[in-house]
């Protein structure tokens, strides 16, 4: 049950009939910590390392505790147990016999106060937080508890629904996985995105921390990657289907993450670089923390990309796209994206050959191209994920300061600015070059394809506005894909979403057939390779459930696309509630041959797209697209398949 404060965590067990039920009731944890036992409550109070290291990381000592106040974070559980039988105490634990209903209640707290504060909460004050928890609910039932939960979870998950047809098969979720490699099962698909949903609204509610590399499912005191927040792509892609999929109320952590990182990411644009605003870098974490990472060991590649503030401002500005709150734009994303903008700004250098600007020292995330000497590199001039951040950030300040009336200087300042920066390149191989040099990969089929930002999460480059470029971004990926890449679950799931905004419905729906073999476990969570096994790393199905709903709506530019891609097999279905930047609400359904829409637009005039191959019946305009003014009626619009021509690809 999702804790919000006000309720907890409660299970209850009821016998029908003449047998009693009996049970030992215990509390464990693998940090250090104790357990007591009184009347028929327990208490587990411990405190958390102050050094714990990644399981891949060989150090003699990789997990150290202190017992100074400020190192390591003190946390609590306590456990109540409501029975009609006995309950007495046993070695830390609590006996229940003679019982026909038992009813457990937990509530946990932790010595957390601040990003900028010491965790130095007492012992005493924790377990008075969780006790507070307790006492909170102790005024409601276990059905009112539990009608209060579902309640709450129906009301953000049935914001969203989507209806590929029935199961291939009923059988248990690995089974299906298997059964999936020799005939796709659209409904598998369409479970896949109800599960990433489920996933982000048990993981990331407003008042909570972000979903981490897992979610909040990490059950090791020394997890991959420290289950932090791996800001070059893992932690935005965790995020990727909140607002699309209706779930804008769970980005509001993240956003509330950016606001600390400002914080502190200044101090770092101050001392390391000399620079204004605010920059962040590789990883972060619970302190915001936005220096460069690897302890003085980290690989470049990785521990000195400084380009996570830009990335994140798109996060601030498409809760502003997709809601048209003017007030949280003002008060909120447009200081935090200006800030963002003056570190890249100072940022740029102008490039010693033709005098455009550019960025030095840049590195393409975990990627390395092989030198002139012939051996690998990590560091040029210019990279193209560089470039498309700027760019976008830049274009959303000029848009923002406009709408708000603010900072025109400013603006015009980046406004001069955007025709001066190095453009994108195509290189030999007709792909979007990843670097402005056309470099030869060490590793043609990297994990990441981060040059392929302005494709997707980005909106730069696409089929109908810019058909060349989108080419040469379909080269780039076929180029991946035919070397190994997208291998993990999560570039996977972007690669998925890349084909999906190429309108390549065949391609996309391959990738998810791909995920659901490669990158996931039984129970459909994600995985990620690592040495000798694969560890669970949960923006995989964040990434595929953002992937899914890009396949059946987009909305960049002020262009509403209706079934952009489609896969074959996908021949008939509904989805409701998918949200569009603009403000705009869709519920869609389809056969073969007929598309109908219903779309509601509440503040922004935009621009509706059939399907591929179909036209609307009251379309107007030469291009078979509808008009839609802002703040106008619900329409309701059908779309038919145009005479000859083969279904959608």
């Amino acid at each position: 049950m999702h804790c919000d404060g006000s309720s907890t965590p409660c299970f209850k067990a009821t016998r029908h009939g003449p047998a009693a039920l009996s049970c030992r009731i215990g509390l464990t944890s693998p940090l250090r910590a104790n357990v007591r036992a009184t009347g028929a409550t327990l208490v587990l109070a411990g405190k958390a390392p102050t050094i714990s290291k990644p399981v891949y990381d060989d150090v003699a000592d990789p997990v150290v505790y202190s017992d100074r106040d400020g190192l390591g974070m003190r946390f609590a559980a306590i456990l109540e147990v409501r029975t009609d039988g006995h309950v007495t105490t046993h070695s830390g634990t609590l006996e229940v016999a003679d019982a026909r209903d038992i009813e457990i209640r937990i509530a946990v707290a932790t010595g957390f106060r601040s990003f900028d504060t010491a965790p130095d909460l007492s012992a005493e004050a924790v377990e008075a937080a969780a006790t507070a928890t307790l006492r909170r609910a102790a005024r409601h039932g276990h059905a009112r508890l539990r009608t209060r939960h579902v309640e709450d979870h129906r009301s953000l998950f049935r914001r969203v629904a989507l209806d590929l047809g029935p199961a291939r098969q009923s059988a248990p979720t690995d089974r299906r996985r298997v059964a999936d490699e020799g005939t796709p099962d659209p409904a598998l698909a369409a479970l896949l995105f109800d599960f990433g949903r489920y996933l982000l609204i048990a993981s990331s509610r407003p008042g909570t921390q972000p979903a981490t590399l897992q979610g909040i499912w990490n059950d090791a005191v020394r997890p991959p990657w420290s289950c932090n927040y791996t800001t070059n792509i893992n932690l935005q892609m965790n995020y990727w289907p909140a607002e699309s999929c209706g779930l804008a109320d769970c980005h509001t952590p993240l956003i509330d993450l950016i606001e600390r990182l400002a914080v502190t990411g200044a101090r770092t644009a101050r001392d390391y670089y000399g620079l204004p605003g605010w920059c962040l870098h590789h990883n972060t974490d619970l302190w915001a923390m936005t220096n460069p990472v690897g302890e003085g060991r980290g690989d470049p590649n990785w521990a000195n990309w400084p380009m996570g503030a830009p990335w994140l401002a798109q996060h601030l500005w498409d809760h502003y796209a997709f809601g048209g709150d003017i007030g949280y734009l003002r008060d909120r994303a447009w200081p935090l994206m200006r800030g963002a903008a003056m570190f890249c700004a100072a940022w740029l250098v102008p490039h010693p050959h033709d005098g455009r600007l550019t960025t030095a020292p840049s590195i393409s995330p975990e990627n390395l191209f092989i030198a002139p000497d012939g051996r690998p590199a990590a560091i040029s001039a210019g990279c193209t994920m560089d470039l498309a951040l700027i760019r976008e950030l830049f274009g959303n300040c000029i848009t923002a300061a406009r709408r708000l009336g603010v900072d025109r200087t400013f603006a015009a300042q980046l406004a001069a600015l955007v025709p001066r920066l190095e453009p994108y390149r195509i290189g030999s191989h007709g792909q979007l070059q990843e670097w402005a040099e056309d470099f030869a990969e060490q590793d043609v089929g990297h994990r990441h394809i981060s040059h392929l930002y302005p494709c997707y999460p980005g909106s730069a480059m696409s089929p109908h506005a810019t058909p060349g470029w989108a080419e040469a971004v379909r080269a780039s990926m076929a180029r991946r894909e035919a070397h190994g890449g997208a291998a993990t679950g999560w570039s996977r799931a972007w690669a998925t979403a890349i084909w999906a905004r190429l309108g390549d419905g065949r391609r996309a729906g391959e990738s998810i057939r791909l995920f659901v073999r490669d990158s996931l476990v039984g129970n459909l969570l994600d995985t990620h390779p690592a040495p000798g096994h694969a560890v669970f790393q949960i923006d995989g199905n964040f990434g595929i459930t953002a992937a899914i709903a890009e396949m059946l709506m987009q909305s960049h530019n002020g262009v509403i696309a209706v079934l952009p891609a489609i896969p074959p097999g996908w021949d008939r279905g509904s989805v409701t509630g998918l949200r569009a930047r603009g403000g705009a609400t869709l519920d869609i359904a389809w056969v073969r041959d007929a598309v109908t829409v219903r779309i509601v637009v509440p503040f922004e005039t935009l621009r509706l797209r059939p399907p591929p191959g179909f036209a609307f019946s009251d379309s107007r305009n030469g291009d078979d697209t509808v008009d839609l003014p802002a703040r106008g009626k619900p329409y309701s619009l059908s779309a038919h398949r145009r005479g000859g021509e083969p279904i959608p690809p």
